[in-house]
């Protein structure tokens, strides 16, 4: 309906241009009538155009209101050129009054609508305010044209555009005080439940802290060692594991599927499933250790409805004197002796579901003095940092290692965070991050 109404609007318009224009020649029409002629045909072709435009979407409408300004303000400029050298500046300034009243006016208020669709009640009362703050402004502006060519009506039409200008305003203060009053209110009801689920993480903290091996027990059990410990999120799908049986010391770095809550509570089970393998099935033995850890976690998630297919990566070492044992989920052993790295690679297979499961492998070290061991999750190599915005990557953690070797352990902890953080910049921590070094 609206573009019927365009159109007829339009070729309206334009058939009262033409026809004026040609009574103009044929000299049978004055020259104070034809001016208020060629008024009304600008005007019908302005609505016209105007209408047709508003069918438009709205992304499309703001790209056409970028021209019309544009135009607009092209138009404006010939006005004052034109008033300058004092030729045809009155029909310049007609125009650029009536596409400045009947084509971007309108034009705007429809955006207007469009933004404002969902802060108004009615879209009636909507409607009226975006149109009568416009319908104010046309008004006036005419009343100004009207009165500077002392044409009649001219104060009538500045009086009723000030009167729309101020009931417009009135009323849009009113929309805006109810939108900045149901904001407060909505950011007050934001607020509320952030801090209430701030708290529940914080507390999820707490629990995931008690389950972590204390730092004490840890310098207990393994005098010269560092544990860096990086969470992404306030709680961490990354955890460490320590555990003693008679002379032997376990421990492992484990990366969970994820971060944040969902692999805190991921890293729970699978905490779990490594204390019953050592403390319920009295294994002892990394390899076998990790089989049963696998079958838990397994067991596990199966009591779940839908398929679940989280569960960790892991490098779990074993040391008993100089005597090491290591096995692992697609985690590393790196072994740092004369200035050399000595990697043992890790099965490619997850603690968890996996297509063709086989047992886990057991490696067996004998260490020398002054052997460097680290373990680590893939959070600390996979960072994006540097100039370039690219992956730490294991080559460069491999030298960093070997740089610090002239180092204490707390010294190695200190330089590898600082490291991380260098390197890091402005940008945000991608994983969870967990290294464990032990020196012999």
């Amino acid at each position: 309906m609206k573009k019927i109404i365009a159109w007829i609007s339009f070729f309206l318009g334009i058939s009262l241009l033409g026809i004026t224009i040609y009574l103009n020649v044929l000299q049978k029409i004055p020259t104070g009538d034809m001016l208020t002629w060629i008024i009304l045909g600008l005007m019908f072709s302005f609505i016209g155009m105007s209408l047709t435009w508003q069918t438009k979407s709205y992304s499309k409408k703001r790209s056409l209101m970028k021209y019309f300004l544009i135009l607009l303000a092209a138009l404006l400029i010939l006005t004052i050129i034109s008033y300058y050298y004092e030729t045809y500046f009155h029909w310049f300034y007609l125009i650029s009054i009536l596409f400045f009243s009947f084509v971007t006016t309108p034009l705007n208020a429809s955006i207007r609508i469009k933004k404002w669709t969902n802060y108004v009640d009615s879209k009636l009362t909507l409607n009226l305010l975006c149109y009568a703050d416009h319908l104010g402004i046309i008004l006036l502006t005419l009343g100004l044209s009207w009165k500077t060519m002392h044409w009649p009506l001219a104060n009538e039409l500045i009086l009723f555009g000030v009167i729309l200008l101020i009931v417009a305003a009135l009323s849009w203060n009113k929309i805006f005080r109810r939108q900045i009053d149901l904001r407060i209110v909505v950011e007050n009801e934001l607020e509320e439940k952030n801090t209430e689920i701030m708290d529940s993480i914080a507390y999820a903290k707490r629990i995931q802290s008690a389950i972590l091996p204390p730092a004490k027990l840890v310098k207990e059990y393994l005098q010269e060692s560092f544990i860096l410990y990086k969470p992404k999120d306030v709680v961490s799908g990354d955890f460490y594991w320590m555990e003693q049986i008679g002379s032997k010391v376990l421990f492992a770095a484990a990366d969970c599927t994820g971060h944040g809550v969902p692999g805190a509570m991921v890293s729970v089970v699978c905490n779990n499933a490594l204390n019953r393998s050592v403390r319920e099935y009295t294994l002892v033995d990394p390899g076998k250790i990790l089989d049963k850890t696998r079958a838990i976690v397994i067991q596990e998630f199966e009591k779940s409805e839908e398929e679940v297919k989280d569960g960790m990566d892991i490098a779990l070492c074993s040391l008993q004197g100089n005597t090491l044992k290591y096995a692992g989920a697609h985690n590393p052993l790196w072994i740092v002796r004369n200035g050399e790295v000595l990697e043992t690679k890790a099965n490619k297979q997850p603690i968890g579901k996996f297509d063709k499961q086989i047992p886990y492998t057991t490696h067996t070290f004998e260490l020398l003095k002054g052997d460097s061991i680290y373990i680590f999750s893939d959070g600390y190599v996979d960072q994006f940092g540097g100039e370039k915005g690219k992956k730490f990557k294991s080559k460069a953690f491999r030298n960093l290692l070997l740089s610090i070797q002239d180092k204490t352990m707390e010294e190695q902890r200190v330089s590898i965070d600082e490291a991380f953080e260098t390197w890091r910049g402005n940008l945000e921590q991608v994983d969870d991050v967990c290294v464990i070094g032990v020196k012999i």
